[in-house]
């Protein structure tokens, strides 16, 4: 995106929501919606995965082990994983 697309987000948003963000605010949050995305797409095509009655995810738990953390802070700079998981929720709280 190019320095007016960004300027035009901002403002958009500050009119949708009264909230104030700068660009480095906004990348970083679509950073992390990409790797949620990606991690959503691999529980939904993963070879080897069943659902549940429920439609939930049936996997073992080596399998989750290999491809989440549990990370307790708010911002996890040094922690370089497929899918974060915060408070022991299982998506992430933004």
């Amino acid at each position: 995106m190019n320095k007016s697309g960004w300027r035009d987000l901002i403002a958009r948003y500050y009119v949708a929501t009264t909230l104030v963000h700068d660009k480095d605010q906004f990348k970083s949050k679509l950073r992390q919606l990409k790797h949620l995305w990606h991690f959503i797409n691999v529980l939904r095509k993963g070879t080897g995965l069943g659902r549940r009655d429920d439609g939930s995810i049936l996997a073992t738990d080596a399998w989750w082990d290999s491809r989440t953390v549990v990370c307790k802070q708010s911002y996890v700079e040094s922690c370089t994983v497929k899918m974060l998981i915060f408070n022991d929720s299982p998506m992430p709280v933004f």
